[in-house]
């Protein structure tokens, strides 16, 4: 991508929407893939560190409202989203939209791009992947949601 180096420069500050912690198990890696040619860093999986969950008297946890999604517009927030969401961004981390596909117990996908020039990533709970200058943590999986952390990367 032209202007990368920038990108990266410019990517973001940002709000937090708390969440239970993160889990003190591993799960896979996540593997960012680039198309035309481009292998960007590769995933970089990372081991989680420990931490509790919510409380057992806690309130389930429920899937982030529009308004909590454009707190990450900035490239910089922690958020629980299901599958299908759209995650909307401002682009100086080279993603405009964050799309979450699929949340599954040993993995979530995510993609942002079109057809011929796009970012995907596969990631377990408690990794990372890089998707051009973005960090994408996923923190915890469950009840169909994934908690995850989004920062700038690089």
């Amino acid at each position: 991508m032209l202007g990368l180096a920038v990108l990266l420069a410019a990517c973001g500050s940002g709000n937090r929407i708390e969440f239970g912690g993160e889990p003190g198990e591993t799960g896979q890696g996540g593997a960012a893939n680039a198309a035309e040619g481009e292998s960007g860093d590769g995933g970089n999986a990372g081991a989680a560190t420990g931490g509790s969950g919510p409380s057992p008297t806690s309130a389930p946890p429920s899937a982030a409202s529009a308004e909590e999604l454009g707190a990450c517009y900035h490239n910089s927030c922690e958020v629980t989203v299901a599958e299908d969401t759209d995650i909307p961004l401002d682009g100086s981390c080279g993603i405009e939209t964050l799309q979450v596909r699929q949340v599954a117990q040993d993995g979530v996908e995510f993609f942002s791009g079109d057809e011929s020039n796009y970012v995907s990533a596969t990631v377990g709970p408690g990794y990372d992947a890089y998707l051009n200058g973005l960090l994408v943590h996923v923190a915890a999986v469950h009840d169909g949601l994934v908690d995850i952390r989004l920062s700038p990367g690089g």
